[in-house]
C-alpha cells in the first residue's frame, strides 16, 4: 500500500439505528452512532490519525481536506428557570452557583430571557435536549451528597390536576351508569382507521400492518373489545373508553401541530338486553333511545344544561341515523347505530349503538348548586299542535321556552302522530307544559294565561292549528 485516504463521518443517528434494525446488524460503530456522536470531532479525528500514521509509518503529507458538510449542526440553546431547579432539586441555590456548575461542563451561558437563562450546549453533549437534562448535571456537579433530605414534596398535591380530574370524573360517571371500562390499543390498521372518514396518520416504522396507522376513533377499538367479548357469550355489553384520536388537520385547527390534529375523546357501546335475564322481567334489546338517554345523564352530572340533538349527514361511515350532540351550541360529537356491514366487519351478531364525544365539551368549568325543593305544586298542562311535517319539535319547544314566563319550568313532547285523520303532509306534535311558581299556589286563570300566551305564539310562528282531543 503506498497511497492511504483516510475518511472521517458522522453518521445520522435516526438513519443508523434504522438501517441496524433493517439488516438486523448490531455493531459497535452502529451503537455508537445510534446514540448520538459529536460532528464537530471530524476534523480532530483525521488530525489524530494522520498525527499516528506519520509517527508510526512516516510518508508524505498531502495539504489540504475534502469537508462535506450539507447543513451545519449548530449548537443547541436550552432554556433554564433558577426557581425551577430549586423546586426540582429541593435545594436554594443562587443562579451564579448554578452557572458555575454548567460552566464546568463547557455549558455556558448566553442570554437572559425573562426568569429564565438560556444556555448554549456544546456539541459533544448530544444528551442535553431539556431543561431536566441541565437540571440532572447541576445535581451531579453540584454533588448529590450536598442536597439535604426533606420529609415533605415540594410539588402542591393539595388540588388535584384539571386534565386528570375531568377523565377520573367522566369514567365515574359512566361506572356509576352501569358501563364498563375498556382499553385498545392506539394504533390500528387501515380498514378501521378509514371507517371514521377522515384523513389518517401513517406510522413510519410500524411493527405490521394491524398497527400502521394512528387511530381516527375510539369506536373500532371498542367493537373489537364487543367482538371480543361475544366470543366468550357475552352478548349484552356496556362499555366506554377514554382516549386520544389521531388524524391530519388544517392550519385552521387550534390543536394542528406538524398537520396532526390529536383530540381526547369518550367513546361509549351498547349491545343486547337493556337488564340481566329474568323471569319477572321481560327481555328487551337496546336501541338509540337507550343511549341517547345515557348521554343525556352523563351531560347532567357534568353540570351542563344546554344539549341538543340533531340528525345530520356525515362521511362517517361506522354509523347510519347517526345524531349529533351539541352542548351549549356547539359541537361536541355524534352517537347511532353500527351499520350491519361494519358489524359484519367485525363478526357482531346483535345490533350496537355508539357514541364519541369530545372530552373538553364535557367540562363545565363550573359547581352544582343547590337548589331548595318547591313549596308549591307543579301543575302539568298537556297541548298538542297539527304542523306541517318539515317542522321539528325541538323548534316549537325552542319558542315555547322563549315565550314562556318564569312559571314554565320545563317541557317535553311526549307524542309524535302522522297517520289517519290528518292532512297530507301535516303531523301531530304533542307537548307537555310544567307550570309552577316559588312564589305562591297558582290560580287556574293564572295558569290559562300562561298556556295561552304561549299556544298563540306557536300558532302564529308555525302556522300550527290546536288539535282537539
Amino acid at each position: 500500500t503506498v497511497d492511504v485516504v483516510i475518511e472521517s463521518a458522522y453518521w445520522n443517528p435516526a438513519s443508523i439505528r434504522r438501517t441496524s434494525k433493517h439488516l438486523g446488524i448490531v455493531t459497535d460503530a452502529s451503537q455508537r452512532f445510534e446514540r448520538g456522536a459529536d460532528p464537530e470531532s471530524i476534523p480532530y479525528a483525521l488530525d489524530r490519525s494522520t498525527q499516528l500514521i506519520m509517527e508510526l509509518a512516516g510518508g508524505t503529507l498531502l495539504k489540504g481536506m475534502i469537508d462535506v458538510y450539507p447543513k451545519k449542526i449548530r449548537e443547541q440553546l436550552v432554556p433554564l428557570r433558577p426557581t425551577r431547579v430549586n423546586v426540582v432539586l429541593g435545594t436554594s441555590l443562587a443562579e451564579k452557583e448554578m452557572v458555575g456548575c454548567l460552566k464546568r461542563l463547557e455549558i455556558k451561558p448566553v442570554a437572559k430571557a425573562g426568569a429564565a437563562i438560556k444556555v448554549r450546549v456544546p456539541s459533544f453533549r448530544v444528551d442535553l435536549k431539556r431543561e431536566i437534562d441541565l437540571i440532572e448535571e447541576i445535581a451531579r456537579v453540584h454533588g448529590y451528597d450536598r442536597i439535604t433530605d426533606k420529609t415533605t414534596s415540594t410539588v402542591d398535591f393539595s388540588r388535584p390536576f384539571q386534565d386528570g380530574s375531568r377523565r377520573d370524573m367522566i369514567r365515574d360517571i359512566l361506572i356509576g351508569l352501569g358501563f364498563h371500562e375498556g382499553m385498545s390499543n392506539s394504533m390500528q390498521d387501515s380498514r378501521r382507521v378509514e371507517l371514521s372518514g377522515v384523513h389518517a396518520v401513517r406510522i413510519m416504522n410500524p411493527l405490521g400492518a394491524e398497527t400502521a396507522f394512528m387511530r381516527t376513533s375510539l369506536v373500532p377499538g371498542l367493537l373489537d373489545s364487543a367482538a371480543r367479548n361475544q366470543s366468550f357469550g357475552i352478548t349484552d355489553v356496556r362499555l366506554f373508553e377514554v382516549g386520544h384520536v389521531f388524524f391530519a388537520g388544517t392550519v385552521e385547527q387550534k390543536t394542528f401541530v406538524s398537520g396532526i390534529v390529536e383530540e381526547e375523546r369518550v367513546g361509549i357501546l351498547m349491545m343486547g338486553l337493556t337488564t340481566p335475564r329474568h323471569w319477572s322481567v321481560p327481555g328487551r334489546q337496546m336501541d338509540v333511545f337507550d343511549l341517547k338517554g345515557e348521554i343525556e345523564a352523563l351531560v347532567a352530572r357534568c353540570a351542563l344544561d344546554k344539549c341538543r340533538f340533531i340528525s345530520y349527514s356525515t362521511t362517517d361511515t361506522l354509523a347510519d341515523n347517526q345524531i349529533r350532540v351539541e352542548i351549549n351550541d356547539t359541537y361536541a360529537g355524534y352517537f347511532g347505530r353500527v351499520k350491519k356491514e361494519v358489524r359484519e366487519m367485525f363478526g357482531l351478531h346483535h345490533e350496537a349503538y355508539v357514541a364519541e364525544l369530545d372530552l373538553l365539551s364535557l367540562d363545565s368549568g363550573g359547581q352544582k348548586k343547590y337548589e331548595p325543593l318547591p313549596r308549591f305544586p307543579r301543575v302539568r298542562r298537556d297541548v298538542a299542535f297539527i304542523v306541517d311535517s318539515t317542522v321539528t319539535a325541538e323548534r316549537i319547544e325552542e319558542v315555547m321556552k322563549e315565550t314562556g314566563s318564569a312559571l314554565l319550568q320545563l317541557v317535553e313532547v311526549f307524542d309524535v302522530y302522522d297517520g289517519e285523520n290528518l292532512p297530507v303532509g301535516k303531523k301531530s306534535l304533542a307537548f307537555s307544559l310544567e307550570i309552577m311558581s316559588r312564589e305562591k299556589t297558582l290560580t287556574e286563570a293564572e295558569i290559562e294565561t300562561e298556556v295561552k300566551r304561549i299556544v298563540k305564539k306557536v300558532e302564529g310562528a308555525f302556522g300550527a292549528s290546536l288539535r282537539s282531543s
